[in-house]
């Protein structure tokens, strides 16, 4: 990863950030993914996908800004567009952009949400150290 890549990384996570703080519901799949984002600041309310059925989640949630974080492999991308298909039914269109502009920075790196934080701090501190 660049330092161009990792400052993009930056903005998308300080984005995660803010719309949490404004009341956006994000989903993930389960608790190691959670504790990934809360690592890296992200407070508000953080669904886990993997104890909650769909449906339910969909209900739970209702009209609120969503923001869909599943991993980026077969599992993850068939949840995103279930729970998409759902949220859509009941005109709600979740942020499924912010998944895909992570994936595109760190594909070749990680496949899951719950390697986020530990990669970025990584990247994070190679670039400190001038070795990026």
């Amino acid at each position: 990863m660049t330092p161009l890549e990792f400052f993009e990384l930056s903005e998308i996570i300080d984005d995660l950030k803010a719309k949490s703080e404004e009341g956006a519901i994000i989903i993930v799949e389960g608790s190691k993914d959670v504790a990934a984002l809360r690592e890296l600041g992200i407070g508000g309310t953080i669904v886990k996908a993997s104890s909650i059925p769909t449906s339910v989640i969909v209900d739970k949630i209702g009209a609120r800004d969503v923001i869909i974080l599943t991993d980026w492999d077969r599992r993850g991308e068939l949840l995103v567009r279930e729970l998409a298909r759902k949220f859509s039914s009941w005109g709600i269109t979740p942020d499924v952009t912010t998944r895909k502009r992570i994936f595109a920075l760190v594909s070749k790196e990680i496949t899951s949400v719950e390697n986020l934080s530990s990669f970025y701090f990584k990247v994070e501190g190679e670039i400190r150290k001038g070795r990026l």
